[in-house]
């Protein structure tokens, strides 16, 4: 998906290096198999895993350095048996064995994760319930084994500007949308020792990026590691306004 966005504005050359593998790191003492294979992630994720390119060139890819290692190793295995698919991802992942592949999650988890704007790291539990519109237009309130004690839908619609959809964004990232059973993003994906190495960090990823997996996994579809089914139930309690929304504020931390 990320090569398929980055295509339009691709050069010839450019293209050869990122589809052919046109673009080769000197190889390791030693270690040609390690070699080859980092330079087959580099064409898209650069050396440091913050994607080929400069400013919002970069931007085109998902950003996998400071990832946690066991998140990424798990993510190339999932590659490599055909547990999530991609057409760019799976060929590569299918080329080296599991220790080339432990490797290279060691590798792109020791580079330096880009720099965003500082975020509260989310709840440690859910916070008490309590009645209140919320900018989707959806009420966030008290939930009895009935339901909702409020109404579903409010007057208010969902927003339409880039600052109601930001600030929106914000509020599911750090305090999640309890009347839909869904959490703060930030209390699994923030940076930092609370959180869970099965986890990636999201605070700096491409929006598009966000958006993307979020829809694949309200639709059902979405393969990946052990734990991807949580997310498939946390995308489909979430609406496409409120996706985008998310998404968004996550993109925009990169900007600051």
């Amino acid at each position: 998906m990320a090569f398929l966005r980055a295509l339009p504005d691709m050069s010839a050359a450019t293209y050869a290096e990122m589809a052919l593998g046109g673009l080769r790191q000197p190889q390791l003492p030693g270690d040609a198999i390690f070699s080859d294979a980092l330079a087959d992630c580099a064409r898209c994720h650069g050396t440091d895993g913050l994607g080929r390119g400069a400013g919002r060139a970069q931007r085109a890819f998902p950003v996998i350095a400071g990832q946690p290692e066991t998140y990424l190793y798990e993510t190339l295995l999932a590659f490599h048996e055909g547990r999530r698919e991609s057409g760019f991802m799976e060929p590569p992942a299918r080329r080296y064995g599991a220790e080339t592949l432990r490797r290279l999650a060691g590798h792109y988890a020791q580079q330096p994760a880009p720099d965003v704007a500082a975020v509260p790291p989310g709840p440690d539990g859910p916070p008490p319930p309590r009645v209140g519109q919320d900018e989707a237009g959806v009420l966030d309130g008290l939930e009895t084994a009935a339901g909702l004690e409020v109404p579903p839908a409010a007057p208010g619609g969902p927003p339409t500007s880039r600052g109601a959809l930001l600030d929106l964004g914000r509020r599911i990232a750090t305090d999640g949308l309890h009347s839909r059973k869904v959490p703060s993003c930030q209390s699994c994906h923030a940076r930092g020792e609370r959180r869970k190495p099965d986890y990636p960090y999201l605070p700096g990823q491409p929006g598009w990026y966000v958006e993307e997996h979020l829809l694949l996994w309200r639709e059902g579809v979405r393969g990946g590691t052990g734990w991807s089914h949580v997310m498939t139930e946390v995308a489909q309690n979430l609406t496409r306004q409120q996706i985008k929304a998310v998404s968004l504020w996550y993109d925009h931390l990169r900007e600051q």
